[in-house]
């Protein structure tokens, strides 16, 4: 993921925000899904076991959650060599190309996952005082939004090339 330019005082500022959000990681990760779902209700056809439980409270529903945060702390992890993230990046944008084939995922709905997430990120942020300034808020909220889409764009490349190639198989 070589396209994450970010300053070292915004580095910084996401080091000192996920110190924040690191409190309570399951609850906003299931925020974030459960308003996934509210606003486009299709993306509940991605995840299998919505259908059977249809509950942003199951255990199934807190892992896959969960797992994205893990994403996101990766980022934090490698902030200063975010090429370390190509290899997560890649096997995430494998995933989500196959998700369009076989389950419905659109392209939507990275723009609903990446306002979503930044809604509860800053809703858990401004709830401290070390964010409580609104200058520092929205420069922190920012450079979420442009990890987030940096992470997908590296996904994105290699979302289509499997589907392309297996589209190819496929017709003869």
């Amino acid at each position: 993921m070589e396209d994450l330019h970010l300053t070292s005082e915004e580095k910084d500022m996401i080091k000192r925000s996920w110190k924040v959000l690191q409190k309570n990681l399951n609850q906003t990760a299931i925020c974030i899904f459960e308003m996934i779902f509210t606003q486009s209700p299709d993306a509940k056809q991605l995840f299998p076991f919505m259908r059977i439980s249809q509950s942003t409270k199951s255990r199934e529903m807190e892992f896959h959650a969960l797992r994205f945060m893990q994403v996101l702390e990766s980022v934090v992890k490698f902030l200063n060599d975010p090429t370390m993230l190509n290899p997560l990046c890649d096997n995430l944008g494998r995933i989500h190309g196959r998700l369009s084939e076989t389950r419905g995922f659109r392209t939507h709905h990275w723009s609903v996952f990446v306002e979503c997430t930044l809604f509860h990120l800053r809703r858990v942020l401004a709830k401290e005082n070390e964010f409580s300034e609104l200058q520092l808020l929205d420069q922190t909220i920012l450079c979420w939004r442009s990890i987030l889409l940096a992470l997908i764009e590296r996904m994105k490349k290699f979302d289509e090339a499997p589907i392309v190639l297996l589209r190819a198989f496929s017709t003869h």
